[in-house]
């Protein structure tokens, strides 16, 4: 089961996760953008860390504080239980997620091609030509990177377009 939806670490789910955890027995992921450093993320199966690039407006100095403290903490856990995820959308993005990646090496690095929001009328056709178009630029990009990434797209705008509710 994966928590996710912009920050789920404002709030306080550590009884939440291990009930899932013991009860249903099931694996726990969450991805977070990483402002917000809670300590019951030491007790989830893998932490996802999608820290917000220039395109979002979000990418201040601010930003930049909390996601270098919560990257501190993050790195209590394994290795292999965290992971880095950053959504580009142009190539100050991309450049902005190559120079993160390179500060902080975690062994699991991905990059997604980011969507834009649906425009009136927007047919499902027209949002994977785009998906796909910037898949493309991505994937040719990639090798020239300082860092080692797995790109893919964003599968659920693939499948579903912007269609809510699925």
């Amino acid at each position: 089961m994966t928590l996710s939806g912009g920050n789920p670490a404002i709030h306080e789910l550590r009884d939440l996760v291990v009930q899932i955890q013991t009860l249903i027995g099931s694996f726990v992921a969450v991805e977070t953008q990483g402002s917000k450093w809670r300590d019951w993320l030491l007790g989830v199966d893998l932490l996802v860390v999608s820290p917000k690039p220039p395109s979002s407006g979000m990418a201040t100095e601010q930003h930049r504080r909390e996601i270098d403290r919560f990257m501190i903490n993050a790195e209590e856990l394994p290795a292999l239980q965290r992971a880095i995820k950053i959504v580009v959308f142009d190539e100050n993005d991309l450049e902005w997620a190559d120079a993160f990646m390179v500060e902080y090496p975690w062994p699991r690095k991905f990059i997604s091609v980011g969507t834009d929001p649906p425009t009136p009328g927007e047919r499902l056709e027209d949002t994977r030509a785009v998906v796909c178009d910037r898949y493309r630029w991505l994937s040719e990009r990639v090798p020239y990177l300082v860092s080692e990434v797995t790109v893919y797209p964003q599968l659920h705008v693939l499948a579903y377009g912007h269609q809510r509710g699925v």
